[in-house]
């Protein structure tokens, strides 16, 4: 069970096995930002922020995930066991959590499409150079309609 207290003050006793999973830099950041239910009556208003720097008491990090993609970052648990967070380390004002995290997710899902835009372009590129090596009945397969249909209809979709 976590318990994240702030001055003594439990903020929040809810979580999933005392852990979060899949985050991202876990192994390479100084800081987390943790969002943490301090008043349940208020819903997603009663969500604050709290940035905890790393070491800290309580907090722990599980193994690296091997991923298939995008190996350049780590991805790991982070465990918390009785973290005590100052008030001094609240993000901004209390109640603002919600309000953070979708600013956060609105400023990362532009970056998520500038990868996807550059893996399909990468992807199309593959493709091109495959049509024009691989060989079907005595040519390259590059030179046949389906397959320059199938290429073009990707170059659209990008």
């Amino acid at each position: 069970k976590t318990v994240i207290k702030v001055n003594k003050a439990v903020v929040s006793t809810q979580s999933t096995g005392g852990a979060k999973a899949w985050i991202t830099n876990g192994y390479e950041s100084e800081a987390a930002v943790v969002f943490a239910t301090t008043d349940k009556s208020l819903k997603h208003k009663g969500i604050s922020a709290f940035v905890v720097p790393k070491p800290h008491e309580g907090v722990s990090l599980g193994k690296k995930e091997d991923k298939l993609g995008i190996r350049g970052s780590s991805t790991c648990v982070i465990n918390f066991d009785n973290c005590l967070i100052d008030e001094s380390n609240l993000l901004g004002k209390a109640g603002d959590g919600f309000k953070i995290a979708m600013r956060t997710l609105d400023a990362g899902r532009i970056g998520v499409a500038g990868q996807a835009l550059g893996i399909a372009q990468a992807s199309l590129e593959c493709a091109v150079t495959y049509s024009q090596q691989r060989q079907a009945f005595g040519k390259p397969i590059s030179a046949m309609q389906t397959i320059q249909n199938k290429l073009a209809d990707m170059e659209c979709k990008i």
